[in-house]
């Protein structure tokens, strides 16, 4: 086997329209399989077993990986949903905690101008009695 036309031939393969993404990958590494097979041929004879176990792994390897990375991906997801969710919860409580802390303000504004008026009432009605003697 000539490794070079083996190359040739696999490289157009795999470039062809039928195959992308993952399909792609896979012929390449079936590629890449066959050059290493054909590199440590013994009288000729190409080992088809061990050829097709290391495929075999090969594919294996990168399904786990992929489903992994799946795996990954959904978690992620859901991490951020669950942030989502507590921003809003965060964002809500902080609305509402302002509204109080609104309502507080005005209420100890009130009592201020409350005491304020009383204390200007009280302040005439002195002078008034002071007028008055």
């Amino acid at each position: 086997g000539d490794s070079r036309a083996v190359t040739f031939f696999m490289d157009n393969v795999c470039a062809g329209r039928a195959f992308a993404g993952w399909q792609r990958d896979t012929c390449l590494s079936f590629r890449g399989e066959l050059l290493a097979a054909m590199a440590t041929m013994q009288d000729a004879k190409l080992n088809a077993m061990g050829l097709c176990q290391r495929l075999w792994a090969h594919l294996i390897d990168r399904e786990t990986l992929r489903g992994e990375d799946a795996k990954k991906d959904q978690d992620i997801k859901i991490l951020k949903k669950e942030l989502a969710e507590t921003q809003a919860r965060a964002a809500k409580a902080s609305e509402e905690q302002h509204q109080k802390d609104v309502a507080e303000a005005n209420k100890l504004e009130a009592r201020a101008l409350k005491f304020q008026a009383e204390a200007l009432h009280k302040a005439q009605k002195e002078q008034q009695q002071q007028q008055q003697q």
